[in-house]
This record gives C-alpha cells, structure tokens and sequence, in this order.
C-alpha cells in the first residue's frame, strides 16, 4: 500500500516543478552523479534532468522549460543518445526507506515518537540522510510489514509461476544470509536494530507461506524414455596432432565431413565470421560447399546425428572462440578540451584561449536579442565576468598547473595572458628545434618490416569476444602499419583501465610470431604476469604460438627452461616481470618488446630497456604514461595513439577506502559470484 503512494509519474507536456522532482528525486533515494550509468540514478544539465528509474531497461531524459515539461525520451547510457520519446514515466522508489514530502508529513509523529530512545538515529531520520543499518529498522517507518502472500488480491484464485525454482531458492538464502551478517555486525558495534526474524522471513518460512497456492513450476526436467521423442546423436571430437594448431585441426575436420558428404550445420557467434570460415576452408582445398550451412547462434556444443548423416558444429568447438559480447560502442568523440562537459563543476579554474584563466561558477540563463539560452559564467580578476555561450565549450581548457599555489586569475581586456603565451610559444620553438636534429636521425634509421598475412589475421581477430571500439580500431590500424613499414617504431599506447590497450597489444603479438620474430611482454608485477600469460596462452597457442612466462612465481628449474627454449627459438612469446631485463636472458630473434607501465620500473631497467630499445619494434602501454615519454610522443619522436572510448557497458571504477573486515571481504566476493 505504502508503494502505491511513494512514486513519481511524469508525462510530456504537463507542469511539474523542477526543482520538486529534484528534491523528490533524493528522498527517494537516487543518487545524484554527473552521468547517469546506474539504475538509481539521476543527473542535472541545466534544463534536462536524466533519471534511471529500476522500472525501465533505459534511462530517460526530461526536457523542462521553466516548470514545463517538454518532452521526455529514453536514451543509451553509453553514448548518451536519445533513443524514443516516452509518453508516461513511473518512478518509482530505490531505497527501503525513503523520505518524501508527504510521507513524512503523514508519518513524522509516529516514527519521532517511536525513536525518541534513539537520538543518533533521530537527528539522520530528521537530516533525511542514508541509514545505516536501514534493512533492520523498518518497522521504526512502516505500520505493517508483511509477507509477499498477504499482498495477493484476496477475491482471486492465484496460481504461483515459479521459473528455475532452485534459483529463486537459492537468492533467497543469499539474502537471509547478507541480513544476518549485517545484524550480526550491527550487534557488535551495539547499534540498534530489528530481530531479522521480526523484519524478514526466513527462506523456509517463505516457501512454507506458498504451500497452499497452487504452483506451476517451470525448469529443466528430463524425460522418461518411453514416454519421449528420442533422437540418438553422438558426440564428435575434433582430433588434433602433435604439432598441429587447434584452429588447423577444425579447419581439417571440417573440410573431411564435407568431402565425406555428410551435411554440416556451422552454428558461428557473429555473422561476420562467415566469410572468414569460407575463406578458410577455400584456402585449405575444399571445393564444394554445397552441404555446409551457417547460422549465427549461441550455442556452445554440438552433435552427429548418423540418421540423417548431419554434423551440428560450432566455433568453440572447431577453433575454441568464444561468444562476442556485440554491444554497441559509443562513438561520441570529443568537442572540447574536457573530456565531458559534466567534468566542468563550479569552482573549477579554466584557461579561456583569448582572456586567460577564469574560475567557472556555474550555468546561468541569459536572453540577448530576444532569445534564451544558456552560457557558461566565468569570473576574472576584479569580478569581472565572461558569459561564453555552452556551443562554444571548445575555447575552453582545464587548468593544470604545477604545485599546490592556485594561480592569479587574469584580467579581461588587458594583453598579459597573450603575452606569456606567446613567450611559452618561442619556448617550446627552441625545445622544437634542438629535438629536429633527433628525430632526423631517427627518421633515417631502418628497421625490418613484418609481412602482414590477412587472412591468418582475420581468423585471430574472430577470438577476440568483444566488439573493437572506434578507437581500438584505430590503434590497432596505426599499430600495423609501424610493424609493416620498415621505420623503426616506438609508440606510445595510452587508455585508461579496461579501455582495450591489451588486445592492440595482442594483434601486434600474434603477427610479430606468425612472421617467426620472438616478442617480449615486460609488465611490473607477477601477478600481471600471471594473468597476461594465462590470456595469451589461451588466445595465441591455438595459432601454433607457444608461450611462456619468466616471474618469481616459477621454479629455478621451470626459469631455466624457458630461458633455455628463448635462447633455441622455442618460445615465441614470453610475458615477464623484470626477470626479463637479466643477464642470462638471451633470444635467438627479438622483434618486439611491448612494456606495460613503464614509469613503474627502476633506473638500472629503464637503461637496459633503451639497449633492448635500439634493435626491435617498441610498443608501450600506458594508463598514466610519465611526463617524458608523454612529451616525446606529443612532439612526435614517440608515435601516439589514445584510447578514449570506453568499452560498451563498463562502469566507471569506484575505490573504496575501508577498514578491514571480513564481512567487506565476504560481500564482495559473493557481488562477484552473483555478476558471474
């Protein structure tokens, strides 16, 4: 009953106060950021307030003018585009206990009278703040709380559709068991709370509550053999000989049935892996490929059905690829110095190209010549203020200065900042100009040049289980091309965390050991080490490309080996820590070296990196690449490629400073268990 009263509806074209939804927004328990991503939460640009109500599988953007509502549509949180106008918005709550007007105006003596023993707890219920332990103190703020059952229409015959019930019974005691690590926690600290039987039911009192219903119960249920259709298949394995490739010995399987003339489902994850299997099989002599069929499915395993002499295949099982996660890229690019305009926040100090640095303070409205519209107001020295119009956002960039002195605001009208611009200018000419002779003399080096084979390539990227972002594809493109010229190459790869650096990285690998050059992956930790090598080997031993891996995670006996086997050409691709940089670390033909997080190593690394640097192909990735190496490649003696294009769906990262504890510890594993 109590949810009935504690939403919000929202509809185009009717009156709504703004700044009542803003407030309603926050006693409902949404969460204000600067780029709704999250259901739960909401954000303000000016006019348009965007919201994610957990009733819809989209957030929504309402357009006001003034307390009108213009229009409301729903848009994709990852490149922030409208999709389809919404004609009615529900928003409903995202908290157990939630504090809007009037519910607490109807409530406010009952729960005040109820919490006077509880002062803390009375100042945040007053303050409208978070609770902590809020699972535990409903009764304080809700009359009657009651079983799901209870809320069934009683006039009505009920039948209980339970989906994979094993599942349901099994989120349901991870729930009872998160109540009782948070009272057990709560009772530690002497906090006040509920009994967790008088707030919640048990798993066993709930399912007892749906004994009388009638159930319908729909899961996997194998069935009797002689009260079923059977179909008799067999399972096919792919045979692979010493020496032979996983990808060669599918390739080889596939072609055998087809000349065999058995009829051949190809079930592939994308379309686009087509051509490639075609190609493939063409290359490899097969002919007449009359009685293969593809289709783009999800579908893992197949079978041999001798009956009708039909093999169902699938790309895992042929070439061990996994599904591609096809979701769509933002391509949104940049149009300012800001990477977005919500990282502009009142306060901020910024660099306007004509009048200097100003502080931001904020979005006002203005009306010149009759027309409304918003500008960006910024204060210079003296109160002065510049009103920049939001399309042009480009003239501005962020303030970064050096040391913890803010820096004196210019003064509008006067030609001090164009001055010490044009004295920085003349600066950089002279650095300019003693670098000309150095990348001169880089420029007239030679290098060796690696055949790119297109078709070996194009069968690696269809491993790949993700769509390439538009600035993945760039970088891999610029990539390509150092390794397939014969200038020497030193590249700066720069992306944030989780942007993608790896799998450029990879692409660059796999044609370096497909020519039969030997390529070095230094990374700073074994734990790194650890993960690249597991990656690599899964991604790149299928191609006939062996891997190891130098760390002192491994045994004398094992850093042997694999030191022995580089020295012999036995290992193409070796992934290590600075194990790697030692002195009995030989290789019989080094064609690239690809450092991760260079800034993280010693002196005594970094000068035998520049000895290894001068005769291979060097690629370096970087999240926080350090001063020197980001100014070399700005100035063009490193090349540089930017990743800025976050991966479809990934959320930005939070870290948390706690004190340690094992239910912390606990609960993030069980949140990783739960995402898969």
């Amino acid at each position: 009953e109590e949810l009935k009263k504690l939403y919000l509806y929202v509809i185009p074209e009717s009156e709504f106060p703004r700044e009542r939804l803003l407030e309603d927004l926050v006693a409902l328990g949404y969460e204000r950021v600067g780029v709704v991503a999250e259901k739960g939460q909401f954000s303000v640009k000016g006019a348009v307030v965007d919201v994610w109500s957990p009733l819809y599988p989209f957030p929504v953007r309402i357009d006001f003018f003034g307390d009108e509502i213009l229009s409301v549509k729903s848009f994709d949180p990852a490149s922030q585009r409208s999709l389809e106008r919404v004609e009615e918005l529900v928003i409903l709550p995202c908290r157990e206990v939630v504090f809007p007007s009037e519910f607490w105006e109807r409530e406010n003596k009952r729960i005040y009278s109820k919490l006077l023993s509880a002062p803390e707890l009375l100042t945040q219920v007053k303050e409208r703040t978070l609770l902590e332990n809020e699972e535990l103190l409903l009764p304080f703020f809700y009359e009657k709380i009651s079983l799901i059952k209870e809320s069934f229409p009683k006039n009505r015959k009920i039948f209980l559709l339970l989906f994979d019930s094993y599942k349901i019974e099994e989120e349901a005691r991870n729930f009872w068991q998160k109540i009782c690590t948070c009272a057990d926690k709560a009772r530690a600290k002497k906090r006040l709370l509920f009994e967790e039987d008088k707030v919640y039911a048990s798993p066993e009192e709930l399912f007892a509550s749906f004994e009388s219903l009638p159930q319908l119960i729909a899961e996997e249920v194998p069935l009797a053999e002689e009260k079923s259709l059977v179909f008799r298949v067999e399972k096919r394995e792919i045979e692979k000989k010493e020496g032979e490739s996983i990808v060669e010995a599918g390739f080889k399987a596939l072609k055998a049935s087809l000349e065999q003339g058995e009829k051949v489902l190809l079930c592939t994850y994308s379309s686009k892996d087509k051509e490639v299997i075609l190609s493939g099989l063409k290359t490899r002599g097969a002919e007449d490929l009359s009685s293969l069929e593809i289709r783009t499915g999800a579908l893992d395993h197949g079978f041999f059905y001798p009956e009708e002499n039909l093999w169902v295949v699938t790309e895992f099982e042929l070439f061990r690829k996994k599904p591609t996660l096809s979701e769509r890229a933002s391509k949104r690019k940049l149009t300012s110095r800001f990477r977005n305009f919500e990282d502009l926040k009142p306060g901020d100090l910024v660099v306007h190209r004509v009048h200097g640095i100003g502080r931001y303070l904020g979005l006002t409205f203005l009306e010149m010549g009759g027309t409304k519209g918003e500008f960006l107001e910024i204060e210079y020295q003296g109160g002065d203020k510049l009103y920049l119009p939001v399309t042009r956002l480009n003239e501005l960039y962020p303030y970064a200065g050096v040391g913890d002195k803010p820096p004196s605001l210019d003064k509008l009208g006067r030609q001090a900042f164009l001055k010490r611009k044009k004295k920085v200018e003349k600066a950089i000419s002279e650095i300019l100009e003693e670098l000309l002779t150095l990348y001169a003399e880089r420029k007239a080096m030679k290098s060796f040049a690696i055949p790119f084979s297109s078709f070996d390539y194009e069968e690696f990227r269809t491993t790949f289980p993700f769509e390439e972002t538009p600035d993945q594809l760039q970088a891999i493109e610029e990539v390509i091309e150092d390794l397939c010229s014969e200038k020497p190459m030193e590249r700066l790869l720069v992306g944030d965390v989780g942007f993608g650096k790896t799998e450029v990285a990879l692409r660059a690998i796999f044609l370096t050991a497909k020519a039969g050059k030997q390529v070095a992956f230094l990374v700073p930790t074994t734990i790194l080490a650890e993960q690249h090598y597991r990656n690599f080997k899964e991604r790149l031993e299928p191609f006939g490309i062996t891997v190891g891996v130098l760390s002192r995670l491994r045994s004398s006996s094992e850093q042997k080996q694999t030191v022995r086997a580089l020295a012999e050409g036995k290992i193409q691709v070796v992934v290590g820590t600075h194990r790697l940089l030692s002195s009995d670390v030989r290789f019989k033909d080094l064609g690239l070296l690809v450092i991760d997080e260079e800034h993280k190593f010693g002196v005594r690394q970094k000068e035998k990196l520049k000895q290894l640097k001068k005769s291979v192909k060097v690629l370096t990735l970087s999240a926080t690449p350090i001063p020197r190496s980001l100014q070399l490649s700005l100035l063009g003696i490193f090349d540089l490629s930017v990743i800025e294009t976050p991966p479809p769906g990934r959320k930005p990262i939070k870290t948390v400073l706690a004190k340690f504890s094992p239910e912390i510890i606990s609960q993030a594993i069980r949140q990783e268990l739960e995402r898969g």
